[in-house]
């Protein structure tokens, strides 16, 4: 077995939780790994943390403009660069650490992550905060849902619902909202469903609005870099 870890939100998470204190945030963040890893019966791991670089930005200049500078750990260069030294991590270049263990992933391999965006993987996530690890048998599912309902904290727009509309602000899919109108659906009906309610709200614009929202929803992966294969 091979764990691959996801390491941005490990070492925000402790150095926050730190009060961006170096020495406080490396024991809590090496603390949390050293358990996973026990977890696993010490298995093969990689640690991946995201670098220079991102070609998101390349498809919208919107990508995370919502974050701000200052928002980010204090100590997050030095973090970076006591893991590369001492533990191997692997600093992304041109992409996120989610697509890096995107395109590293296995037949048997675990991803240890709270990020939702690895459900579009089919990989088993073993989440380091609530210490439970999820089977993904459905990933068409999990990406179709993201199209609908979008991500607010990377700044990527939601799809209006159409049944909303009546509202004096339509409020855009929920997770909730999407499940209704996807669940039971094959992958054939689940792209149709989400590609005419595309068209329904935008209109001619539908294709740009699409395309973009799945390009920075999409993981890259080995073989299957774009999200055409589903489409």
């Amino acid at each position: 077995m091979n764990v691959l870890i996801d390491l941005d939100l490990l070492l925000y998470k402790g150095l926050f939780a730190c009060k961006d204190q170096y020495y406080p945030g490396l024991r809590a963040t090496d603390n949390i790994i050293n358990n996973v890893l026990e977890r696993f019966d010490f298995p093969e791991y990689e640690l991946v943390i995201s670098g220079q670089g991102n070609f998101r930005k390349d498809i919208s200049a919107d990508y995370k403009a919502n974050r701000k500078p200052e928002n980010k750990p204090k100590y997050l260069y030095e973090a970076k660069c006591y893991y590369k030294k001492y533990w191997n991590a692997v600093e992304t270049t041109g992409m996120e650490a989610d697509d890096y263990i995107a395109s590293s992933i296995t037949d048997d391999c675990v991803i240890c992550s709270e990020d939702k965006d690895f459900r579009q993987l089919g990989v088993p996530i073993f989440n380091p905060r609530t210490w439970t690890l999820t089977e993904i048998t459905n990933p068409e599912y999990h990406f179709f849902v993201q199209a609908l309902v979008g991500d607010r904290a990377d700044n990527i727009p939601g799809l209006t619902n159409p049944e909303k509309l009546h509202h004096k602000n339509p409020p855009c899919f929920t997770e909730d909202t999407a499940a209704k109108v996807l669940e039971g659906k094959s992958v054939e009906e689940m792209k149709s469903t989400v590609i005419d309610l595309y068209k329904e709200i935008h209109k001619d614009e539908w294709y740009v609005r699409f395309d973009t929202a799945c390009r920075l929803l999409y993981l890259r992966r080995k073989g299957k870099e774009e999200y055409f294969h589903w489409i």
